[in-house]
Order: structure tokens, then C-alpha cells, then sequence
């Protein structure tokens, strides 16, 4: 008698996978999402941006290397948070002297590549003619208002905390 319940019990679970089409990928919790493509992505954002500044074609490699030396996180784009090269993680017994050391070191990567992106900037905009110059510079300014309406004007993100509308003393967002 166990024996034929077992033969059931498995038969009865092994049904469902015997008479599904083969064809037919199996259903996934995240079914019709697709990770972005972010080739296609960066693309169509380097053709907006030549386009806006009225680029020549033979001005579009410099806004490539530009785009590429001022990309945040590119960690996020090969596949992952990735910890930046030479960082250590922090370990439970470290000492006060070794954990100042570590955050010296973090503050002269994030120096470094601050200025790294200001010479990219300089760089690229100094190649700009006189009638792209006051473009990218409206992009500029487009670019950090966007920044800054989206973080709120006293920091943390919109909606959360105190920065955003709804927040403790913040008043409530303007009826149109």
C-alpha cells in the first residue's frame, strides 16, 4: 500500500513537467523582463547628446571618450557592484589608525577621479566651437537641476525623510 501511494505521489508531481510543452519556456518569477541593454542605451544617449550640441562627425569620438571618462558606477554596467580597484573591505577587528588609513585612501581615489572627469570635461568642452559652447552648457545645467530636483533641495530622495514633499517640515506640493 505505501508503495502504490509513493508511485502516485510521484507520478502526480512529475505530471505537470511530462505534459508541458517543451517548446514553452518555463515560467520564471521575473517573466517578460529583460535585463536594458546598456550598449543600446549609452548609444541612443550619445546620439541625443551630439545632436543637441549640433556635433560634426568628426567631433563625435571626442563626446565618446568624454561620455566614457565621466560615466558613474561603471561597475553597475559589467555586471555588478564591484568594490573600486585597490579598495579593502573593512574588517570587524580593525583598529581605529587602520580604518582612518582606509577612509584616506577612499577620499584620494574619490580626489583622483574628480579630477580625472574635470580634465575629461575641460578637454572636450575646449574642442567645443564657440556656437556649441553655451549648448553644453545649457545641458550642464539641465543635467545638475535634474540632479538636484531629484535628490530635493535639502538632500535624500524625494518623498523620503524630511527632503521631500510630504516630509516633516516640508509643505505640501502646490495644487494646479
Amino acid at each position: 500500500m505505501r508503495t502504490l501511494f509513493l508511485i502516485a505521489l510521484a507520478a502526480g508531481l512529475a505530471a505537470p513537467a511530462l505534459a508541458a510543452d517543451p517548446a514553452t519556456p518555463a515560467r520564471t518569477p521575473h517573466a517578460g523582463w529583460a535585463r536594458p541593454d546598456f550598449a543600446k542605451i549609452r548609444a541612443q544617449h550619445v546620439d541625443d547628446v551630439a545632436l543637441l550640441l549640433g556635433l560634426r562627425a568628426d567631433q563625435r569620438p571626442a563626446l565618446e571618450a568624454f561620455l566614457s571618462a565621466i560615466e558613474p558606477h561603471r561597475g553597475f554596467r559589467e555586471g555588478g557592484m564591484r568594490r573600486p580597484e585597490g579598495d579593502t573591505p573593512p574588517t570587524g577587528d580593525e583598529g581605529t589608525l587602520a580604518r582612518l588609513d582606509r577612509m584616506s585612501a577612499h577620499l584620494d581615489r574619490r580626489d583622483a577621479d574628480a579630477k580625472q572627469k574635470i580634465e575629461a570635461t575641460r578637454k572636450f568642452y575646449t574642442g567645443l566651437t564657440p556656437d556649441q559652447q553655451p549648448r553644453f552648457d545649457a545641458l550642464d545645467r539641465l543635467h545638475h537641476q535634474a540632479e538636484r530636483g531629484r535628490m530635493g533641495m535639502r538632500g535624500g530622495w524625494q518623498g523620503h525623510g524630511r527632503g521631500g514633499p510630504g516630509g516633516k517640515d516640508m509643505p505640501p506640493p502646490p495644487q494646479n
